[in-house]
């Protein structure tokens, strides 16, 4: 089985910090990575010294820019003008480790899909984690109905498919 290769951006990292769910998300059957632009993104002190800890541990990657990586990420920079860097940072470093990306940003997925990169959300999180056993439908239920309250960018209608699929009226 190959382990698929992933870059998380800040919008998915923070929704899995408040939501309590980041350390199992690593235990999907993945290998976790994100961007030094990224990481500088994530500036709550308790939320970095949680993923600080995690990089420590080795469950997710930082990929450090290099001058020629840097030039390439202005390029999407200054062409897709709708992406801050750090997110343009994510869709070079996808592309070229052929990597999905997790995104709650819609911006972001919309530019991955143009660029027929692999990319998925919380939703699709939630169904992986519970399809591993690593929360079950009611704890899906509960922290979806939780990010609701936070997220008003979530799609509504399949927000709503889910919750009556993970145990609502």
């Amino acid at each position: 089985m190959s382990i698929d290769v992933v870059i998380k951006d800040a919008s998915i990292i923070i929704d899995l910090l408040k939501l309590k769910l980041l350390p199992k998300i690593f235990k999907l059957p993945y290998k976790f990575y994100t961007t030094d632009f990224i990481l500088n993104e994530i500036i709550q002190q308790d939320q970095r010294m949680l993923i600080d800890a995690f990089i420590e541990m080795g469950s997710i990657s930082i990929i450090e820019s290099n001058t020629e990586a840097l030039e390439r990420i202005s390029g999407i920079f200054n062409k897709i003008k709708k992406l801050s860097f750090a997110d343009s940072s994510v869709i070079f470093y996808a592309s070229e480790m052929d990597a999905i990306i997790f995104t709650s940003d819609n911006r972001m997925r919309k530019e991955a899909q143009n660029r027929k990169i692999e990319v998925h959300g919380i939703l699709w999180i939630f169904k992986k984690m519970i399809k591993n056993k690593l929360i079950s439908k009611s704890i899906a239920y509960q922290k979806l109905s939780k990010l609701i309250k936070q997220n008003m960018y979530l799609p509504k209608a399949e927000c709503e498919k889910c919750l009556k699929e993970w145990g609502g009226k």
